[in-house]
Parts: C-alpha cells; structure tokens; sequence
C-alpha cells in the first residue's frame, strides 16, 4: 500500500499514521521523549535509531484513530523536543479500509535480535530462527517493544544471568507494560513462575495478549493490574528469587524498601529505565537496602543494572 499524504492543514479521520524522521543529532533520551508524548492519545508509538548508511537517524511511527494535523504533531513535538520541528517533516497518511495498522507499523520496524531473543511482531512473512528465543510482540499501547536502549540492556541482562547459570524458580516483573521482560524470563527460565505487574489495566490486557500470542501458559506467566508492591498478588507471591523494574529512576529510588523486602537472599534485581546520570542515585538508594552491583550495561545515555542481594 502506498498511502497519499495530505497537506498539513487537513485533518484526517480514523484511521491514520504520521510519521517523522530526525537526524542523530538528538539523545536517545529526547528521542524517547518525543515517541512517549502520544502515549495516552494514540493507539501506537514506534520507534528505531539507525547509526549507518543513508537512512541514519531517527524514526518515528504514531497510529491514531483521532483527527491530526500535520501543523499540530509539529507544534507539539516542538514543545516537547526543544528545538523546532516543521510540519513539512511530518508525513500524516490515511490509513486505508481494511488495512491493519499493526501490519503497517511492522513494515516500518522489521524483525530484529538482542542476544538470545528475535523480536517480531505478528505479521512477520519469515518464521523466527530456530537458534533464537522468539518473542512475538506487537506495537501497542503499553510500553516495550525492545527497541529503546532500556528494555534492550533489560533483556541482555537476562540473557547475562542466564549465562552465569543461575537458576530462578519466582520471578515479578515490576511494571510489566507489554509483558516482554516477563516473557523473556520465562523463554530462559521455562519452569520458572513469573508475575507481571502494571497499575495501568491496559497494559496488563496487552501482556496478557502477548502471553497467549507466544503459546506461554497461564500457570507460568500471571499478568495482573496492581499497585506496585502493595498489590494482593505481589504479597501473595514474595519473597521473589528475580525482581525486573524497567520504570523511572525516580520511582526506583523511592521503592528501593519495596524491592527489598520482596527480594529473597542471594535474589537479583534487574533496574532500568534510568540515565547514567541518574545511575549513582540508583545505585546508592539500593545499596543502602543491602544491594551490591553484579554489572551495569549502557546504551547511548540508558543504562540498565543487575544487583544481589547480600
């Protein structure tokens, strides 16, 4: 399909896609920014950096079911962002009856691999390799596809205690979004019992979709809508031998007691979601919790740290 695009000055009905593309003079943590700004008015956000050949930079893909212009996306992004950005860069397109924006968005964001993992989404033509660990995961609502730097350094830092050999038998993924992290514990650690968390009930629909998409049973992978740690299913389940946290820093700060006291001896946690600005803040409110650092893994400004639990 090859949409027409519509002037800026015309707003366009359901269903419709606009999409931009920004140089990689920008962070990682701007970018992030600007993919985010439409979290709760889009039915999708995408995004992928290139650092090679003629198409480097960055690329942005929103779906909406809402009248946009192209005048306004800019407008807003601009506000967002910092610097200007022209309408002209903006390409706003119907969607056309019967075209699935789904199918669109993964033409735009093609399979991909993060060690162990090949993340796909469902209108994928090939089938996953058989010396990968796949993850069918669609763009959606909730948060975490794999491409931002934190949900990559999350799941190489699963894929690092994996080849440490540890074993984990109770997992909580704290702030699950799309459940990926949740589902990747459970391709390493197939025995395991995983909890995913979110205290937004959207989110815990879709990981539940991306539970049932990738054939995990219910028994293993419990996706559940709660307050944090205060969550009757949290407390039902502690203490957890593996806690994952990809949210904020700030959020991880103030939880530290929380992660704490759900975190068996010897147990690890998985933090993320934090700038390495931000990383000895982290560092330290954990520490003070009785945490070591096992390894940090940083991509661009993002960093993702696995600790023990002394």
């Amino acid at each position: 399909m090859t949409p027409q695009f519509l002037p800026d000055d015309r707003a366009v009905g359901l269903l419709l896609t606009a999409s931009l593309f920004l140089s990689l003079d920008i962070n990682d943590e701007t970018a992030a920014k600007i993919a985010d700004s439409y979290d709760e008015n889009c039915l999708s956000s995408s995004w992928e950096k290139k650092e090679t050949g003629a198409q480097a930079g960055h690329h942005f893909l929103w779906a909406f079911d809402t009248a946009v212009t192209s005048r306004a996306l800019a407008k807003h992004l601009t506000k967002i962002s910092g610097f200007a950005i022209n309408p002209e860069q903006i390409a706003v397109a119907p969607v056309l009856e019967n075209t699935n924006w789904l199918e669109l968005s993964y033409q735009q964001f093609p399979p991909f691999t993060i060690g162990p993992f090949y993340l796909y989404g469902s209108h994928a033509t090939t089938p996953p390799p058989h010396d990968k660990l796949p993850l069918l995961i669609d763009a959606a609502t909730a948060f975490g596809s794999g491409e931002h730097g934190t949900t990559r350094g999350c799941l190489e830092s699963l894929a690092r205690l994996k080849d440490q050999k540890i074993d984990f038998k109770n997992i909580l993924d704290m702030g699950t979004g799309s459940g990926i992290l949740a589902l990747a514990a459970y391709r390493l650690w197939p025995a395991s019992k995983i909890l995913a968390v979110d205290n937004d009930a959207e989110a815990t629909k879709v990981a539940c979709r991306h539970r049932r998409k990738n054939n995990i049973p219910t028994a293993h992978v419990v996706c559940a809508t709660g307050d944090g740690y205060a969550a009757r299913r949290v407390q039902q389940n502690t203490p957890y031998d593996l806690i994952i946290a990809n949210i904020l820093a700030g959020p991880l700060i103030t939880m530290a007691p929380d992660i704490a006291r759900h975190t068996g001896k010897n147990g690890r946690i998985i933090l993320s979601g934090l700038l390495k600005s931000q990383y000895e803040d982290v560092k330290k409110a954990h520490e003070m919790m009785g945490f070591s650092v096992d390894h940090t893994i940083q991509h661009d400004e993002w960093m993702a740290v696995t600790m023990i639990k002394n």
